[in-house]
């Protein structure tokens, strides 16, 4: 059985205080697709995409936007996800913050999105092309402020244009 045809992840919208999971209703992705862009429309957040050297983002600037994204990994798992995991686990995790070249690598291969408010990066997500939202991070301080529904609309528009009907994830318990 191909995993379109299995539900493997609910992915939850938060929009004007209501939780809509994303399942296959029979719908088809394209009107799913303006009917949830309409519900979490937020206007103040506005968005980069990075797709690494395939648009020419100039080096020192894909340079430091990787720096930035990998602090902004840190402090949200460090200051976020303590209140659901040990230390021990969080610093493991986190760890991961010093590979720049893995992140380079997986900048590359999958689509990134980064939301920006006032010129701050404040959340980012990224899609692999088979529909798997690998990343989705929001800074701590802009927690519960609709950026990841805002992310995640981003992210669907692109699955639709991957011809992905699916989009699944591994969330942590802090994500649930």
């Amino acid at each position: 059985m191909d995993k379109r045809d299995t539900i493997s992840a609910f992915v939850h919208y938060f929009a004007l205080g209501l939780i809509i999971p994303f399942v296959n209703w029979g719908i088809t992705p394209w009107l799913t697709g303006i009917v949830i862009a309409l519900l979490t429309s937020i206007p103040i957040i506005v968005f980069s995409l990075i797709l690494g050297a395939r648009i020419g983002i100039a080096g020192a600037k894909f340079i430091s936007d990787v720096e930035r994204i990998t602090q902004l990994f840190y402090d949200t798992i460090q200051n976020i996800n303590i209140r659901d995991y040990s230390q021990e686990e969080v610093d493991d995790w986190s760890s991961w913050r010093a590979d720049i070249d893995k992140w380079l690598e997986k900048m590359q291969e999958q689509y990134f999105v980064v939301a920006e408010i006032h010129n701050k990066i404040v959340g980012f997500a990224s899609l692999a092309q088979d529909g798997y939202l690998d990343l989705m991070y929001v800074d701590k301080d802009s927690q519960r402020q609709g950026v990841a529904s805002a992310l995640l609309a981003e992210i669907e528009k692109k699955a639709i244009k991957q011809n992905n009907d699916l989009i699944y994830s591994d969330v942590s318990i802090t994500a649930k």
